[in-house]
């Protein structure tokens, strides 16, 4: 298996979509539920609202991620 066109795609975590390059990097080295783990988010940079606290969508996005990389084992 090659992850070297593995790409992240993030919605709905922030004011708009966007790559998730620090997630891309991560995997590109180790495609792991590990290697996701060990990748810091930009809290700040998260929506925050009446739904969904910013580290609370840092967190899904992480989740989400580690789903699909799983997924793909």
């Amino acid at each position: 298996m090659s992850t070297e066109g593995c790409g992240c795609n993030v919605t709905g975590a922030t004011a708009c979509a966007h790559r998730g390059m620090r997630l891309e990097e991560a995997l590109k080295g180790n495609f792991s539920t590990a290697a996701v783990d060990a990748v810091e988010l930009p809290v700040e940079k998260m929506n925050a609202d009446i739904h969904a606290s910013a580290e609370y969508r840092a967190h899904l996005v992480k989740v989400m991620t580690k789903r699909a990389v799983e997924a793909c084992l």
